[in-house]
């Protein structure tokens, strides 16, 4: 009887009034601030639920993708280690949003989000399931087809541009004044997605969602002034494009530069890298040196040269009510070791001997958080849980992230 009385417990979720007001003030806010452009289809004339899909950038893309579908009211699926702060939990739960593990499959969500869409309400989601690390798409959730087919309902894409550059990943802290963008378009009717399988909406989502920040400003060149732009691009790029030697890679203001070979390269007023004080220009943008580090990674798998790759550093977890700022509580330290099994955590945890497993089977992707300089790893989940590592060496978190995908792909063909 109890379960009973829990289920049919009304939601007080926020009144569509009062989530419209929100949405405008945020939308006043990013015009004004971010020179924002939103060009929209009349998403209202679509009758019935939406699915909305988008290319995430920054956490401010949630308020471009909200304006973007008023006046339909957004059921966004969030990661659930925001849940975990008491306050953003309220509030995440009275606009109706709805958390999900991330990178791995989460039955509980999908029966939430298909609840959601049966009492005719729309769904918003990032498919990368994060913030992209260089301006071009991160890892796209493989299992998105299979989602957009059960719910059955029109596909809308929302193509943000300039949100990157505004604020990157990288750069902690860091804004830089810059346009920001956005686009809407009708990806797939429910006609089509009746139509099609599971496979065929997966890759007509993907390749709508795709995207890559310096195609876009090449084309557009807006001009955004920084003195000290670089800072922070030592945690992404960890490969010398020179002389090939990995972690050598400092920053300061607008210089990038190798300790190794004295390779320099400035970052201008575009966010494109200029010639420096030493060596040819190898790569002019961010997205395109991640490609050069991808290609070396792989190389160096393909030689098996790769694995393990091991390091020291902070075991962390992140529950409902045990959530300090950055998202994790800090349980332990040890080894971290990515091999053809998997990632592996073996040290300490509250002070007793821990080991935790996650494999790529499970999770399709890892997270690069340069906030807390950790990699999150919720392969083996166990209840409402978060877990991360955070390498003493922040700069090995790509390295980590870049393998992760490579080792699925050969030793978990069928994950």
């Amino acid at each position: 009887m109890g379960t009973d009385i829990k289920k049919n417990k009304k939601e007080h979720i926020c009144p569509g009034w009062l989530y419209a007001f929100g949405v405008n003030l945020m939308y006043f806010y990013m015009k004004i601030f971010f020179n924002l452009h939103l060009e929209t289809i009349p998403i209202r004339d679509i009758d019935g639920p939406v699915l909305v899909v988008a290319n995430h950038q920054s956490l401010f893309d949630f308020g471009i993708v909200s304006k973007a579908a008023l006046p339909k009211q957004l059921r966004f699926v969030i990661s659930s280690h925001f849940f975990h702060n008491s306050v953003l939990n309220k509030f995440f739960r009275f606009i109706g949003a709805i958390s999900k593990k991330q990178f791995v499959p989460d039955t509980v969500s999908v029966r939430k989000v298909l609840r959601q869409v049966r009492q005719g309400h729309s769904i918003a989601i990032f498919p990368e399931g994060q913030t992209c690390y260089s301006g071009e798409n991160a890892a796209i959730d493989p299992g998105i087809g299979k989602l957009a087919k059960l719910l059955g309902i029109p596909v809308v894409n929302v193509q943000i541009r300039g949100n990157y550059l505004r604020r990157p990943k990288w750069a902690t802290g860091k804004t830089y004044p810059s346009i920001v963008e956005a686009k809407t378009s009708l990806l797939l009717t429910k006609e089509q997605i009746a139509e099609m399988s599971a496979e065929e909406i997966g890759t007509v989502i993907i390749s709508g969602i795709s995207y890559d920040e310096f195609v876009w400003q090449k084309e557009k060149m807006y001009k955004s002034r920084n003195p000290r732009s670089a800072e922070g691009l030592e945690s992404l790029l960890f490969l010398c494009p020179s002389c090939g030697s990995e972690f050598t890679i400092k920053t300061s203001g607008r210089h990038v530069t190798c300790s190794h070979c004295g390779y320099d390269v400035v970052l201008n007023d575009y966010g494109l890298f200029e010639k420096g004080d030493q060596g040819d220009l190898k790569e002019d943008t961010i997205s395109g040196w991640m490609r050069l580090q991808s290609a070396h990674v792989k190389k160096l798998l393909d030689e098996d040269a790769l694995l393990p790759i091991t390091a020291h550093g902070r075991y962390l977890e992140s529950d409902l009510g045990d959530y300090d700022e950055f998202g994790y509580h800090l349980y332990g330290e040890g080894t971290g070791t990515l091999d053809e099994t998997g990632f592996t955590y073996t040290g300490t945890r509250a002070g007793e001997p821990y080991e935790y497993h996650a494999d790529p089977y499970q999770m399709w992707d890892l997270t690069h958080n340069a906030d807390l300089a950790s990699i999150s790893l919720n392969g083996n989940c166990v209840g409402d849980k978060d877990y991360a590592f955070d390498p003493d060496d922040p700069r090995l978190m790509m390295k980590y992230v870049l393998a992760w995908s490579l080792v699925r792909d050969r030793y978990f063909p069928n994950a």
